[in-house]
């Protein structure tokens, strides 16, 4: 049974909440797993909503998010940007 026929087949309001509840609990462990592998000073890059590739440097590693410093691009002024471990990719 596929993911999403399982959720389709909760019939009651409970059992999705606490399916819901595990799915989130899940996530944030795996984000904290992802966040392992990176460390400060580490060069990375990810791609932005609109999609253009930003590349920087690890400033911080927090437990959700990892903070890159970027140079300024054609798009975006150098800044510090809040990535999602699972976004990042090492250079």
């Amino acid at each position: 049974m596929s993911i999403n026929k399982a959720i389709f087949a909760i019939d009651n309001l409970e059992d999705l909440r606490d399916a819901q509840s595990a799915l989130n609990a899940r996530f944030r462990e795996l984000q904290r797993r992802a966040a392992v592998f990176f460390q400060v000073g580490d060069k990375v890059s990810f791609k932005t909503r609109t999609g253009e590739n930003i590349t920087g440097i690890v400033n911080k590693v927090n437990q959700k998010t990892i903070s890159v410093k970027t140079a300024s691009t054609l798009s975006y002024p150098a800044s510090n940007w809040k990535v999602s471990p699972s976004l990042l990719r090492k250079i």
